[in-house]
């Protein structure tokens, strides 16, 4: 479900990891960037990485916000690319937000920017800033994460601890790694795994759903335990749900179920499991 990228002013992005992310989030990317004085957008591209790795080329010496998108919700087009500005920022999110409702035409972060976000700002134009807010959004998107850039340079990371860097670099998760095998192993805290096949979700005749298959495989990260579908690490205490052994956090459950208008899951002849929409 989309990667959130933080580059630091004097900072690069390897050119694979934008490949590998692309191929994983294919539905629109996008950049902003700090000038010292105004924040900058340039977003809706389509051709994979081709265009933020050009754009990058000129950026060394800025701080940056990418992102890559993998729909859930909302049109793929340029309107729900992220980033989005908001006042003087601009911000992105990789995660599913819950609390806002499902609209057909509009994403949940665009739904966040416009309904939330923009009065909030327009009150106070350092209110990402402000020492209650990172723990006020935080409640607001449960284990999804949001960057937020200004064009002076300020930053903030939300749920920065359940993104990685490396090198220097902010990632929101490890979509920016290669994709080797055909599947992701996680285990859930039975010691139970399974695998997501090639795609987190997959459209069956039956409607929007998801497929997981039993396994022998265990794979531990750090000990953590990962939702199978936007790779975020839970916490003590995050809700999440277990089917078959594949761990699906709160969030992305329920986008699952407001996508599908969930008919439940079954056991295919396969023995796959299977979310099947109405």
């Amino acid at each position: 479900m989309c990667l959130a990228i933080f580059k630091p002013a004097g900072q690069d992005i390897p050119s694979e990891y934008l490949h590998n992310a692309a191929e994983t989030n294919p539905d629109g990317a996008g950049i902003a960037y700090a000038d010292g004085d105004k924040v900058h957008i340039d977003k809706g591209f389509f051709d994979g990485a081709d265009t933020l790795i050009e754009m990058l080329k000129s950026l060394k010496d800025k701080p940056a916000i990418v992102h890559l998108r993998y729909s859930t919700q909302g049109s793929v087009d340029d309107t729900n690319c992220h980033p989005f500005k908001v006042g003087e920022w601009a911000f992105a999110h990789n995660g599913v937000i819950s609390k806002m409702p499902y609209h057909k035409k509009y994403s949940d972060t665009y739904l966040y920017a416009k309904n939330i976000m923009s009065s909030r700002i327009k009150s106070n134009r350092d209110w990402p800033l402000l020492p209650k807010s990172s723990n006020k959004m935080a409640k607001e998107i449960g284990s999804s994460k949001l960057v937020f850039l200004r064009g002076n340079g300020d930053s903030i990371i939300v749920n920065e601890k359940k993104g990685e860097w490396v090198d220097g670099v902010w990632y929101s998760n490890d979509y920016y790694k290669p994709k080797t095998r055909d599947s992701w192993w996680n285990s859930d805290p039975t010691g139970a795994s399974c695998g997501w096949g090639a795609e987190p979700f997959t459209t069956y005749s039956g409607g929007y759903g998801a497929s997981v298959q039993p396994s022998q495989s265990r794979s531990f990260v750090n000990g953590e335990i990962q939702c199978h579908v936007c790779n975020t690490y839970l916490d003590d205490g995050d809700a999440a749900n277990i089917i078959d052994g594949s761990v699906i956090c709160g969030d992305c459950w329920d986008e699952i179920s407001k996508e599908a208008h969930m008919a439940g899951w079954q056991d295919d002849a396969a023995s796959y499991w299977r979310c099947y929409g109405e």
